[in-house]
Formats: structure tokens, C-alpha cells, sequence
């Protein structure tokens, strides 16, 4: 039995759910069987995670509000202290309900990772920017001042909490598990790579999805970190008339509730298919996992795509590359505008101090192509 047992939690949202799990697979990689993971998230997110090489438990939370919430909260902490004494409990989230956790079971160590949240107040409501001047590694053709790399600041961060002292070699190889092909291990690829062939080719039967297929995600945690709809569906009128993607199809995933999507039904072409609300978190894993890359707002799916070995194009608007949420993919790209309000929010949510949100509406059809022919050309060349 392991000798120390972490309980972990984060409700939301996916993409981040996603790019937290690169904590997890520092702690294995670090201590192994020594440590027993416990992780706590909504009930949505348990497909995300079940089977994950580095979570030996999941507890899926359905995270009902108000007092009814708060007590099953409490009775499955106490329900999984009472199974294996909990002797760290890593709080990944920050929000009421971990404090609540932290309250409630005062005499259990916990440790909470630092959000930059007095950072990023700085940088959304007054535009001091002392995020942009933190870790950079890339030394390519990308711009030098999008901030440091999520993943990266998470790992130094675990490395200073527990005083691993990792060598900067020791941490760029943990970051780069495939040096040629830039592939970053956020631990959910292993999970993608659990589910079966069988399960694929059921899948791709069921949806007519045959590769090579590219991604496109049109929705958004939060309606201001949408694109257009219009220039969603006027960049896949484009993309399905070019030569280049003559022999490719297009995969539409978005939630049950964006019934937006229903603007792709004016395109008459066998290539395109809607999925939206037609398919479950395993199975957009597994999609975004055979696709060739995949193009969308600042959202999940993009990400779980680069957490498979996808590349994947992001549309950037309210929101910040010196957050750290920038593709993590050598070939992966993105699309912003660089304005002086933005970023003006640190989630995507809230209303635009502007008479209109310059930060997407400026983006053009033609600006997203262009992103998404050097990716396509990027593939294609590695590829050769």
C-alpha cells in the first residue's frame, strides 16, 4: 500500500481539469507507488479521467448548490478519509468549496496552488504586466512576450512546494517526452491511448468520421470567448472549397445547449459533419486523437487535442497568452489581436468595456486560414 495519500480537486472547467493532470504526472513520476492519488471533480468530467495512468481514484462530485451540496462535498471527503487516511490535501482550484473542504477538515495539511490571481488583476483591470516576464522557452518563430508556459509554471511550482530541485535538463526533459515531435505529457494521452481500436472504429462507423479529419470546436465555456458563428461558418465554406483539404473531413464538437451550430446546416457538403451534442467526453478524446489538428476558441477540446499529440489552433480574445494558456505543441498556433484592453478578463466571462469585442471581431476568416495552413504545412512536413 502506498506510504502517502493525496487527495486532489478541481470541478472545473475542462480545459483545465486537462492541463492540471501535468501535476499529477510529476508527483508519480517523482514518488511512484509510494503515493496514492485521490481526485475530486464534477461528475462531467469522470470519463476525462477515469483510467488515467496517474489518478489511482476518481470521485465524481455532481456539485449541487446550496446547503445540499455543501453536504455531500463534506460526506465524500470524510467517505474517502475514512477508506485511506488522507495525509495532503492539494487544492487545485481555489474556490469556496476547497476553502470549505480546508475548513471543515482543519487538521489535514493542505496545500494550495498559487493561481497568480493578484497578477492577473493587475494585467486585466490596471494593465501592469509582470506575467509576460516569467519563464520563456521557445526559440522559434513565436512572439517572446506571451508569458510563461502552464505547464511549466506548474511543475516549477510543485518542484518549489516539495523541494524536488529539479535541474533545468531534468525539468525540459520531463516536459518533452518526445524531443523530435515536441509532444507535451499532460498525462491525459495516456488515458486516450487506453481506450480501445475496437472502440474507435465503432466510433468513426457510428459518427462517418474516416481520417484524415480535422477538429473544429465553435463554442466556448463563456459566450464572449466565441468567434463569430458567421465567420465560423464562412471559414469552413472556405476551408472545404481549397485544394489543399480536397481529401480531408471536418468534425464539428460542441455541447448539447449550442444550438448555434445549426448556422453549419447551410453548408451542403458530405465532408462537414455536425456532432454537436452527439458525443461524450470519451468519445471527443478519442476523436481528437485521430484527428490530423483541430482549430477553436479558447476552450477544452482544443486542449485535450495538444494533451493527445494533436496540434491545434486557438482563437485567443478576452483572454491572455500571459495567463499560460498558450499551445504547448511546437506546430500548434495562434490567433489574437493585440490591443490595448485586452486581456480584460481572466476566464473569458464578463461584459466588454468597449462598444463591441474588438478582440474577435477583428479576427478575420482570412487570419484564421493563414494559422491554419503553416499548421497543416507544419504536419505535413514532419510528416515527409
Amino acid at each position: 500500500m502506498a506510504r502517502f495519500h493525496i487527495l486532489c480537486t478541481r470541478f472545473s472547467s475542462l480545459g483545465d481539469v486537462v492541463l492540471t493532470t501535468s501535476i499529477l504526472a510529476q508527483l508519480k513520476e517523482r514518488w511512484g507507488k509510494d503515493i496514492h492519488i485521490t481526485y475530486m471533480t464534477s461528475q462531467a468530467f469522470l470519463p476525462l479521467l477515469e483510467n488515467h495512468p496517474y489518478i489511482d481514484d476518481v470521485v465524481p462530485f455532481s456539485r449541487r448548490k446550496g446547503w445540499a451540496g455543501i453536504k455531500e462535498l463534506f460526506s465524500l471527503v470524510n467517505e474517502i478519509y475514512q477508506k485511506r487516511k488522507i495525509d495532503l490535501f492539494f487544492d487545485l482550484h481555489g474556490t469556496l468549496r476547497s476553502i470549505l473542504i480546508g475548513l471543515r477538515f482543519f487538521f489535514i495539511p493542505r496545500i494550495t496552488v498559487d493561481k497568480r490571481t493578484f497578477e492577473r488583476t493587475l494585467l486585466t483591470s490596471f494593465k501592469v504586466d509582470f506575467l509576460s516576464k516569467q519563464l520563456k522557452r521557445f526559440k522559434d518563430d513565436r512572439p517572446t512576450s506571451f508569458g510563461e508556459l502552464l505547464l511549466e509554471r506548474t511543475i516549477r511550482d510543485i518542484d518549489e512546494i516539495f523541494d524536488f530541485k529539479f535541474e533545468r535538463q531534468r525539468l525540459a526533459e520531463f516536459v518533452q517526452r518526445d524531443s523530435h515531435n515536441n509532444i507535451v505529457d499532460l498525462g491525459i494521452s495516456s488515458c486516450a491511448s487506453s481506450f480501445s481500436n475496437e472502440g474507435w472504429e465503432e466510433l468513426a462507423e457510428r459518427c462517418r468520421v474516416k481520417p484524415p479529419f480535422a477538429i473544429l470546436c465553435p463554442s466556448a465555456s463563456f459566450p464572449e470567448k466565441r468567434w463569430p458563428i458567421e465567420r465560423f461558418v464562412e471559414f469552413t465554406k472556405n476551408i472545404l472549397e481549397n485544394d489543399r483539404y480536397s481529401q480531408m473531413s471536418f468534425v464539428i464538437l460542441a455541447g448539447p445547449t449550442d444550438h448555434f451550430c445549426n448556422a453549419f446546416d447551410e453548408i451542403e457538403d458530405a465532408r462537414l459533419i455536425n456532432l454537436q451534442g452527439k458525443t461524450n467526453i470519451a468519445e471527443s478524446i478519442l476523436l481528437a486523437k485521430n484527428a490530423k489538428w483541430c482549430m477553436g476558441n479558447d476552450t477544452g477540446v482544443p486542449h485535450i487535442a495538444e494533451s493527445t499529440g494533436t496540434p491545434a489552433a486557438f482563437i485567443l480574445g478576452p483572454t491572455g497568452e500571459e495567463f499560460g494558456f498558450y499551445p504547448h505543441l511546437k506546430r500548434s498556433q495562434v490567433v489574437c489581436q493585440k490591443l490595448w484592453c485586452r486581456p480584460c478578463t481572466t476566464n473569458g466571462k464578463g461584459n466588454c468595456i468597449r462598444k463591441e469585442r474588438f478582440c474577435l471581431n477583428n479576427i478575420t476568416v482570412a487570419d484564421v486560414l493563414e494559422s491554419v495552413d503553416k499548421m497543416d504545412r507544419l504536419i505535413e512536413e514532419e510528416n515527409i
